[in-house]
């Protein structure tokens, strides 16, 4: 007998639930009927997918941790093409994206929702790392993630859909905003404002300075709040390298002046990670199309 769709999911829920006795409760079952059918797909593989002992929960084995990845992704697989021909009117898209992505894109956004009456569209925006958006999109968590990357990436979910320049910007009367062109080494010992070691730019950004000669020097400030970064940056406390767009587009950097600098910070990438099944839907197309441009 070959192994079964229902002990594949059961299977997985198990993994994805931490015990067989919270996948029998989650999936409405009893603990028993979830043992039998792991049981019944170890036998049909000849493996074993739990090492199980008295009085602890099971745990994975090698082989189990690889049917977990393959069998995972099959489901997923599974359902997006059941999907494609028998959607409920009331499908929810889960897309993910970081905040500065969708500046000035609320209205396309709400058209698009219009043109789509049949699609629910939520937007998170929480920061996530680049390799905790591949395992949401893989794991059918989301049906997309957009992110900033300084560096490419290979992988087959992704996608590169634009480029967003970054600039360093200093206080108005900053030693550092006098005309004239700075060299990367002129910002070495210079007090940097930066964000916070956990937020997922900050490691983009520090990429992207140190190909151009920047190495991490002395930190005036570290912090996720765009304003006191502003505040902080306008009193001449440091340098801040942020997205060129804050100044031409979003107007919140009054008291600050862009440098000229050579050579310039590179560009981050803007990535897109979708499924083969999400990318047949239009409404998410369009999104792609809309963030894009």
């Amino acid at each position: 007998m070959k192994t079964t769709l229902r002990q594949l999911e059961i299977f997985v829920g198990a993994v994805e639930h931490g015990s067989f006795r919270a996948c029998a409760q989650a999936m409405g079952l009893s603990q028993v009927v979830v043992s039998e059918h792991i049981r019944a797909m170890e036998d049909r593989l000849g493996v074993l997918l739990f090492e199980r002992r008295a009085g602890s929960r099971p745990v994975l084995t090698e082989a189990g941790r690889e049917a977990f990845v393959r069998g995972r992704s099959l489901l997923g697989e599974y359902h997006d093409f059941e999907s494609t021909f028998s959607e409920g009117p009331e499908r929810l898209l889960r897309v993910i994206a970081p905040p500065f992505l969708l500046r000035g894109a609320a209205n396309a956004i709400e058209d698009l929702r219009a043109r789509h009456p049949d699609r629910t569209l939520m937007i998170d925006t929480a920061n996530h790392t680049i390799s905790g958006l591949i395992e949401q999109v893989e794991s059918r968590q989301a049906d997309m993630a957009f992110f900033y990357g300084a560096r490419p990436v290979d992988h087959p979910l992704l996608e590169r859909i634009a480029t967003e320049p970054l600039a360093i910007f200093v206080g108005q009367s900053h030693p550092l905003a006098a005309p004239g062109i700075v060299r990367p080494q002129d910002l070495v010992q210079t007090p940097a404002i930066h964000l916070t070691q956990e937020h997922p730019l900050r490691r983009e950004i520090d990429i992207a300075l140190i190909e151009i000669g920047v190495a991490p020097g002395p930190i005036a400030l570290e912090t996720d709040e765009f304003g006191l970064i502003l505040s902080s940056a306008s009193r001449n406390t440091g340098f801040v390298c942020m997205f060129e767009a804050t100044v031409s587009e979003t107007g919140q950097t009054a008291g600050l002046r862009q440098i000229a600098l050579s050579p310039p910070v590179p560009a981050l990438g803007v990535y897109v990670v979708w499924r083969e099944a999400t990318r047949r839907r239009a409404l998410l197309r369009e999104l792609v199309e809309i963030l894009r441009s």
